[in-house]
C-alpha cells in the first residue's frame, strides 16, 4: 500500500504481543521537508502526521485500505522533536467492530513518555 508520508518514517519492527495487541518501533526522518515548515529551527512532528502513521501501520497489519471514520480521542501531551530523538514506540490494539469496521486504541511513546493517546474507528475501503 502506498504511504502518504513517503520517507517521513520507517518501521523498524512490528511485534504481536497477544491477540489484537502490537508494539511498533519506528524512526522519523528528522531531515524530512515537512519539518522545514513545522517549524523552522524548532522542528515538531505534526499531530496529523502521527494520526496518519497509526492509520498506515493499522493498514499494514490488517492488510486493508482504511479511512478514519471517527477519531474518538486524540490527546497530545508532549511535543515530538525529531532532532532530540527520532525514535517512537507505538502500543496498538486493533479490534473488529459490529459493522465490520476497525476499532483502534493506541499510545505513542516518545522518550519513554506517552506523548499521544489516540483511539478511533476506521472504515475498510478495500
Amino acid at each position: 500500500m502506498p504511504t502518504l508520508l513517503a520517507d517521513f518514517y520507517q518501521v523498524q519492527r512490528i511485534e504481536a504481543l497477544e491477540e489484537n495487541a502490537y508494539t511498533i518501533s519506528l524512526t522519523l526522518n528528522a531531515d524530512h521537508p515537512i519539518f522545514d515548515g513545522h517549524f523552522p529551527h524548532q522542528p515538531v512532528t505534526p499531530g496529523v502526521c502521527v494520526i496518519q502513521i497509526v492509520k498506515e501501520i493499522t493498514e499494514k497489519i490488517v492488510d486493508k485500505t482504511l479511512f478514519f471514520q471517527q477519531v474518538k480521542q486524540a490527546k497530545f501531551s508532549s511535543l515530538i522533536d525529531p532532532k532530540v530523538s527520532n525514535v517512537l514506540r507505538i502500543e496498538l490494539t486493533i479490534k473488529t467492530g459490529e459493522n465490520n469496521d476497525i476499532l483502534i486504541q493506541s499510545q505513542i511513546f516518545y522518550q519513554e513518555t506517552i506523548s499521544v493517546k489516540l483511539s478511533g474507528v476506521l472504515q475498510i475501503l478495500a
